[in-house]
């Protein structure tokens, strides 16, 4: 799918969902071809959505059910918010039997309308889903905050009423605990932590951070303990934050009044998502409006530039999202859904690392990789691999055909060099991925 504004994806087995202003858009076949079916969706008077800003989401206990959220985040395209559900997988005969879930929580206080920026299902406990809404900037008047389903998303309510929300994610230690973030009343970041116990809500807020910016996007590390897991936290004005997950618990975050002491890295571009890899953790991968995607494979020490073949409208991300087993990463952008973790695209070098090596032993963490003595080489990948091949400045060195990819480069070698290796799979596929090192290898062989 291209040429068209793509806010939201979601995959579960071949079905591959995207959401495409005023409709869903649905592919059978892990987008094998570009065949698509497309469903409107209207409100129950017949009005057209306009804006699926909210994105798309899957039951992960009832991959029937379906819910696509409305609104936007602008006031020339803030109208006709909400939450749809549909349970037919997607599919539907008429627009109308997309059934609006979610409009006006309470109908004597005068609001209604919220502009969904994201739905969150529990991955641990079925039924309970979760939904983050900012107000309608077109009248500055409406419902906004957080809301929570404990049926499959057929019946909310109004948890958080205080300030405008925009993303949602589920402590990877404790099922019991969410956490949203978004901005403060006046501006600035918040952190709101979601604690559930049965059909029972409690909620703490942090204070406000980041004054001159918001909370825009949240993911947290996967398979680690807890003093060494890890929150990444993007940010409106292009910024990403590392927080220890330990203090994220605590809303208490170690932030300065405007974050320097805990932002890793600013990008060129606006509206900061970011996504970490289920499978490896160090993994992280960041996406930005009119900035294109960013990866890093050292947990944020180091970042490289993963738009190549991105068109110069598909540089304008609006989501990142991982399929259920790790493998596939999409982005929903302005020029259509973009494949950026696929097949033999999933693979990267995992050694040398941004460290000091000295005889092939690693060290001590360091800015880039730096060598002295002979170096293994290894190439980490999760797919069928058929062959890797090694190259030096452009020359190829060893090819190397089993597991695992290794080659241990033992050349007299002096200063800044490229490694890059080329992986084929057994379907004909081929992927890259390259490095800078300096080396001091004054011995070996010529």
């Amino acid at each position: 799918m291209s040429g068209i504004n793509v806010f939201g994806v979601a995959i579960a087995g071949n079905k591959v969902y995207g959401v495409v202003q005023s409709a869903i858009a649905i592919n059978n076949d892990s987008l094998a071809t570009n065949h698509w079916v497309y469903r409107q969706i209207t409100s129950p008077d017949g009005k057209v959505t306009a804006n699926l800003y909210g994105g798309v989401e899957i039951d992960p206990f009832d991959e029937s059910i379906i819910l696509v959220g409305a609104g936007h985040r602008y006031a020339t395209l803030s109208h006709n918010g909400g939450i749809f559900r549909n349970t037919n997988y997607g599919y539907s005969n008429a627009p109308t039997e997309w059934k609006r879930v979610l409009y006006d929580s309470d109908p004597g206080d005068g609001l209604s309308n919220p502009q969904i920026m994201d739905i969150y299902f529990s991955k641990t406990t079925p039924g309970l889903v979760f939904a983050a809404a900012m107000i309608n900037k077109a009248t500055m008047k409406g419902e906004r905050g957080l809301y929570v389903s404990f049926d499959h998303g057929l019946t909310w309510d109004w948890i958080y009423k205080d300030s405008d929300m925009y993303h949602i994610t589920q402590d990877p230690l404790d099922s019991n605990i969410y956490y949203a973030i978004g901005s403060g009343t006046n501006g600035g970041g918040k952190i709101v932590k979601i604690i559930v116990e049965g059909n029972k809500i409690e909620l703490d807020e942090s204070r406000v951070f980041l004054f001159d910016d918001y909370f825009y996007s949240i993911d947290i590390q996967q398979g680690l303990p807890l003093e060494k897991t890890y929150v990444f936290i993007g940010t409106e004005k292009g910024r990403i934050l590392k927080i220890p997950l330990l203090n994220l618990r605590k809303l208490n975050l170690g932030i300065n009044l405007y974050g320097s002491n805990k932002i890793i890295h600013g990008f060129k571009g606006t509206s900061a998502v970011v996504a970490v890899n289920p499978n490896r953790p160090n993994e992280v991968f960041v996406g930005l409006y009119n900035g294109g995607v960013y990866r890093s494979i050292d947990a944020g020490l180091t970042w490289r530039n993963y738009s190549q073949g991105l068109t110069s409208s598909a540089i304008n991300i609006f989501e990142l999202k991982f399929s259920p087993d790790g493998k596939r990463l999409s982005a929903g952008t302005l020029g259509g859904i973009a494949v950026l973790v696929s097949g033999t695209r999933n693979i990267h070098i995992s050694k040398p690392e941004n460290a000091l090596y000295i005889l092939d032993k690693k060290c001590i963490p360091f800015p880039l990789p730096v060598v002295i003595g002979d170096i293994t080489i290894e190439v980490a990948t999760s797919n069928e691999i058929k062959k890797v091949e090694f190259y030096i400045d452009g020359n190829i060195k060893f090819t190397d055909y089993d597991e695992p990819y290794e080659w241990l480069w033992n050349e007299k070698a002096i200063g800044k060099h490229e490694i890059k290796i080329i992986v084929y799979d057994n379907e004909g596929n081929e992927a890259e991925d390259r490095i800078s090192v300096v080396i001091f290898n004054f011995g070996g062989e010529k």
